[in-house]
Protein backbone atom coordinates (compact mmCIF):
# COMPACT_ATOMS: atom_id res chain seq x y z
CA UNK A 1 0.00 0.00 0.00
CA UNK A 2 1.40 3.16 -0.88
CA UNK A 3 1.09 6.26 0.70
CA UNK A 4 0.31 9.98 -0.91
CA UNK A 5 0.98 13.01 0.83
CA UNK A 6 -1.81 14.64 2.01
CA UNK A 7 -3.12 17.85 -0.34
CA UNK A 8 -5.54 20.00 1.03
CA UNK A 9 -8.76 20.04 -0.11
CA UNK A 10 -8.03 17.16 -2.79
CA UNK A 11 -11.64 15.48 -1.81
CA UNK A 12 -13.42 18.38 -2.12
CA UNK A 13 -15.67 17.81 -4.96
CA UNK A 14 -15.09 13.75 -4.13
CA UNK A 15 -18.51 12.09 -3.97
CA UNK A 16 -19.15 10.40 -0.53
CA UNK A 17 -19.37 7.01 0.28
CA UNK A 18 -23.18 6.66 0.96
CA UNK A 19 -23.65 8.04 -2.75
CA UNK A 20 -21.56 4.90 -3.72
CA UNK A 21 -21.95 2.02 -1.64
CA UNK A 22 -24.21 1.56 1.83
CA UNK A 23 -24.24 -2.29 3.06
CA UNK A 24 -28.42 -1.60 3.77
CA UNK A 25 -28.92 -5.61 4.43
CA UNK A 26 -26.34 -5.50 7.64
CA UNK A 27 -27.64 -1.98 8.42
CA UNK A 28 -31.20 -3.35 8.05
CA UNK A 29 -30.06 -6.38 10.42
CA UNK A 30 -28.74 -4.02 13.13
CA UNK A 31 -31.63 -1.29 13.20
CA UNK A 32 -33.98 -4.34 13.09
CA UNK A 33 -32.42 -6.16 16.68
CA UNK A 34 -31.89 -2.10 17.64
CA UNK A 35 -35.59 -1.64 17.77
CA UNK A 36 -36.57 -4.79 18.76
CA UNK A 37 -34.61 -4.74 22.45
CA UNK A 38 -36.42 -3.05 25.16
CA UNK A 39 -33.79 -1.76 26.72
CA UNK A 40 -32.87 0.54 23.63
CA UNK A 41 -36.27 2.54 23.72
CA UNK A 42 -35.79 4.59 27.39
CA UNK A 43 -39.20 6.08 26.55
CA UNK A 44 -41.33 3.74 26.10
CA UNK A 45 -41.57 2.24 29.10
CA UNK A 46 -42.55 5.51 30.64
CA UNK A 47 -45.33 6.34 28.67
CA UNK A 48 -44.27 8.22 26.00
CA UNK A 49 -44.66 7.54 21.98
CA UNK A 50 -42.15 9.47 19.72
CA UNK A 51 -42.45 8.12 16.13
CA UNK A 52 -39.74 10.12 14.81
CA UNK A 53 -37.13 7.55 16.77
CA UNK A 54 -34.84 6.29 14.14
CA UNK A 55 -32.65 3.64 15.00
CA UNK A 56 -28.94 4.62 16.83
CA UNK A 57 -26.70 3.28 14.03
CA UNK A 58 -28.93 4.06 11.14
CA UNK A 59 -28.25 7.64 12.32
CA UNK A 60 -24.43 7.01 12.57
CA UNK A 61 -24.25 4.88 9.35
CA UNK A 62 -25.72 7.60 7.29
CA UNK A 63 -23.42 10.82 9.09
CA UNK A 64 -20.21 8.29 8.59
CA UNK A 65 -21.09 7.75 5.25
CA UNK A 66 -21.65 11.02 4.10
CA UNK A 67 -18.31 12.49 5.84
CA UNK A 68 -16.22 9.50 4.57
CA UNK A 69 -15.15 10.32 0.89
CA UNK A 70 -15.68 7.36 -1.64
CA UNK A 71 -12.33 6.44 -3.59
CA UNK A 72 -11.69 4.09 -6.72
CA UNK A 73 -11.16 0.85 -4.15
CA UNK A 74 -15.23 -0.03 -3.32
CA UNK A 75 -14.28 -2.94 -1.32
CA UNK A 76 -11.54 -1.13 0.93
CA UNK A 77 -13.84 1.33 1.30
CA UNK A 78 -17.16 -0.94 2.56
CA UNK A 79 -14.50 -3.01 4.59
CA UNK A 80 -13.12 0.94 5.86
CA UNK A 81 -16.96 1.66 6.89
CA UNK A 82 -17.69 -1.78 8.28
CA UNK A 83 -15.16 -1.20 10.68
CA UNK A 84 -15.67 2.15 11.82
CA UNK A 85 -19.59 0.82 12.46
CA UNK A 86 -17.97 -2.75 14.31
CA UNK A 87 -20.08 -4.52 11.67
CA UNK A 88 -16.83 -6.57 10.44
CA UNK A 89 -15.56 -10.12 11.55
CA UNK A 90 -12.99 -8.85 13.85
CA UNK A 91 -15.67 -6.57 15.61
CA UNK A 92 -18.24 -9.71 16.07
CA UNK A 93 -15.62 -11.21 18.08
CA UNK A 94 -15.91 -8.73 20.76
CA UNK A 95 -19.65 -8.34 20.72
CA UNK A 96 -19.92 -12.37 21.16
CA UNK A 97 -22.15 -12.78 24.01
CA UNK A 98 -20.70 -16.50 24.83
CA UNK A 99 -17.85 -17.62 27.48
CA UNK A 100 -16.03 -19.59 24.05
CA UNK A 101 -12.29 -18.37 22.81
CA UNK A 102 -11.85 -16.16 20.23
CA UNK A 103 -10.41 -18.93 17.97
CA UNK A 104 -13.77 -20.46 18.63
CA UNK A 105 -16.12 -17.52 18.03
CA UNK A 106 -14.38 -16.44 14.88
CA UNK A 107 -15.29 -20.46 13.67
CA UNK A 108 -19.06 -20.26 14.65
CA UNK A 109 -19.09 -16.50 13.42
CA UNK A 110 -17.37 -17.67 9.60
CA UNK A 111 -20.49 -20.51 9.20
CA UNK A 112 -22.93 -17.95 10.11
CA UNK A 113 -25.08 -15.96 8.36
CA UNK A 114 -25.00 -11.84 9.12
CA UNK A 115 -28.75 -11.56 10.35
CA UNK A 116 -27.41 -14.83 12.59
CA UNK A 117 -24.59 -13.19 13.90
CA UNK A 118 -26.70 -10.06 14.85
CA UNK A 119 -29.18 -11.91 17.03
CA UNK A 120 -26.32 -13.57 18.86
CA UNK A 121 -24.09 -11.03 19.68
CA UNK A 122 -24.64 -7.98 21.61
CA UNK A 123 -25.35 -4.32 20.12
CA UNK A 124 -22.32 -2.28 19.22
CA UNK A 125 -23.01 0.53 21.84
Amino acid sequence: MSHRPICPYSLADAPALIERLLPVQKLSAEAYKEQEGRQSKTLTPLGSYWKGRKPLILAKACILGCLLPATDDLAGDLACFERLMAMDDESFVARWKGRASPEEVRHQISQMRYRERVEAARRPE
